[in-house]
């Protein structure tokens, strides 16, 4: 896949609050655990290999500047190999950083707004909402979540104020 994808995540969000405002709206919600090995190629610029059972997608992004909107170009495929395509992304960027994550997602549809309440490494909590963005605004102002700090930095950055450690790939 190939397209700028357009989102918003909202920080340190309730998620007793959030599941109860969904289950009100009648919304259902999926769970789903994943493992993402991340390579940063510089701030905003990363290359995913992201485990989700049986199937493992690797995925390029590099972030657009917007003032309200985190934007994004991104391509993707799936892939048959994990570790072999981890190893091959350690020769090629060796001296970069890189994060292991563990990462349960909580994935959600409104009104044509993909949301997923996700916590990264017992350490990060969020909200991301994507989609178009005056679907997104309306689906912040349906779920309650104005109150909540919105950001457009990109993870690296996120998990990076959180205290999340990075290493250097060997």
């Amino acid at each position: 896949m190939n397209n700028i994808e357009t989102e918003v995540k909202l920080l340190d969000v309730d998620r007793d609050k959030l599941f109860n405002r969904l289950s009100e709206l009648g919304i259902g919600v999926r769970q789903k655990d994943q493992e993402d090995f991340v390579v940063i190629i510089n701030k905003g610029e990363y290359i995913r290999v992201r485990k989700e059972g049986e199937k493992t997608i690797l995925t390029y992004k590099k972030k657009i500047e917007d003032p309200k909107y985190a934007k994004y170009t991104e391509h993707e495929l799936e892939i048959s190999d994990a570790n072999t395509m981890k190893e091959i992304l350690r020769n090629l960027f060796r001296g970069k950083l890189y994060l292991d994550i563990k990462k349960k997602r909580w994935m959600f549809l409104v009104d044509g707004v993909k949301g997923e309440y996700v916590e990264i490494n017992d350490k990060v909590r969020y909200v991301e909402l994507e989609g178009d963005e005056k679907e997104i605004e309306k689906a912040i102002e349906l779920l309650g979540l104005q109150p909540y700090k919105r950001t457009t930095e990109p993870l690296d950055i996120i998990l990076d104020k959180a205290g999340v450690t990075f290493r250097e790939l060997y």
